[in-house]
C-alpha cells in the first residue's frame, strides 16, 4: 500500500505545483508597435535587448516598446533596406545585418549602420548565414555563395581588395 500512495503523490504533486505556477505569455504584434506582421528573423542582444528583422523595419525591443530603425535616404548612416533578413551578433556586440540592400553593421555604440556589401544576391533570406572565427573573422554565406570578412579591432575601415570574395577591414 506504500508504494501506492508514494506513487499516487509522485504523480500529484507535479500537477499541482504547475498550476500555482502562472505562465505570463504575451503577443507582440503591430497593435503594440511592431513594424511588420511578417518577421524574418529574431535575436536576444547580450544588453538584453530583441531584435526583430521584418518586412518593413528592423524593430528593437525593450521589454516595454518598440523602436524601429527604418531607411532614411537623406542619412548615409541609417539602415540600408527596410526589409531585414538576418541579424547576427559578433563577439564585440555589433549587429550584422542581411538584407536585399546589402550587409550593414550596426555599432551599438554610434547607433551608425555602415554599408559593407550592396545588393545581396538571391531573392529572399532563407539561405543567409553567419559564422565567427575567434580572431573575429566574419563568414557570410547567401544562397551558396560565401564572403569572408576580416575582423577589425578597431572599427570599420575599407581596405579594397582587387579581387576574390573577401572583405578586408583593418
Amino acid at each position: 500500500m506504500k508504494p501506492v500512495v508514494i506513487l499516487f503523490f509522485s504523480l500529484l504533486a507535479p500537477l499541482l505545483l504547475s498550476s500555482q505556477q502562472s505562465k505570463i505569455t504575451s503577443l507582440l504584434s503591430v497593435n503594440e508597435g511592431l513594424s511588420q506582421g511578417m518577421i524574418f528573423d529574431v535575436h536576444q542582444t547580450r544588453d538584453g535587448f530583441i531584435w526583430i528583422a521584418t518586412k518593413d523595419g528592423l524593430n528593437r525591443y525593450d521589454g516595454y516598446r518598440f523602436e524601429v530603425f527604418t531607411n532614411d535616404s537623406f542619412d548615409p548612416f541609417s539602415i540600408v533596406s527596410n526589409e531585414v533578413w538576418s541579424i547576427y551578433e559578433d563577439q564585440r556586440g555589433w549587429l550584422w545585418l542581411a538584407s536585399p540592400g546589402g550587409l550593414d553593421v550596426y555599432l551599438p555604440n554610434t547607433g551608425r549602420f555602415f554599408h559593407l556589401l550592396p545588393d545581396l544576391p538571391g531573392t529572399n533570406g532563407d539561405m543567409v548565414s553567419f559564422a565567427e572565427l575567434p580572431d573575429g573573422t566574419i563568414w557570410l554565406t547567401v544562397n551558396g555563395k560565401c564572403w569572408k570578412i576580416e575582423g577589425a579591432t578597431e572599427g570599420l575601415k575599407w581596405r579594397p581588395k582587387p579581387s576574390g570574395h573577401s572583405l578586408p577591414f583593418r
